[in-house]
């Protein structure tokens, strides 16, 4: 039986919808596809409503990995989907491991390559020299 979790970037309950993600059937899909299946709305729209539904399933408290934050969070991609090539698998681009929750202002200093070396040692675990 598909394991199916609600994708929506809300910490509510909310009503059956659109967003929800059946993650047994989407691991398997390659970047490409899932980009496709969204009629190329944006790029990378199931590929985030998977990410958000892997992390709600493996039960990661949604808080800011760097700051605490807990208001408002976003899943971040630690190696960028751009990284990856388009026949790679979702459950590989969105491995627990990849994934981590930022606040929107910590998520837009990482994508940005602008974040302090103290909160990538947060963030990733690993003293940079």
């Amino acid at each position: 039986m598909p394991v199916v979790v609600c994708a929506t970037n809300t910490l509510k309950k909310c009503r059956p919808c659109k967003d929800r993600v059946t993650i047994d059937r989407d691991s398997n899909l390659t970047l490409e596809t899932a980009r496709l299946i969204r009629g190329g709305q944006s790029a990378h729209v199931k590929t985030r409503q998977h990410a958000r539904a892997v992390m709600r399933l493996a039960g990661v408290k949604p808080v800011c990995k760097v700051c605490g934050y807990d208001k408002y969070v976003e899943v971040s991609h630690i190696k960028h989907i751009k990284f990856f090539i388009v026949t790679t698998l979702l459950k590989e681009v969105n491995a627990i491991t990849n994934l981590s929750y930022m606040c929107p202002t910590h998520h837009k200093e990482y994508d940005r390559n602008i974040m302090s070396k103290e909160d990538l040692v947060k963030l990733i675990g690993v003293q940079i020299s």
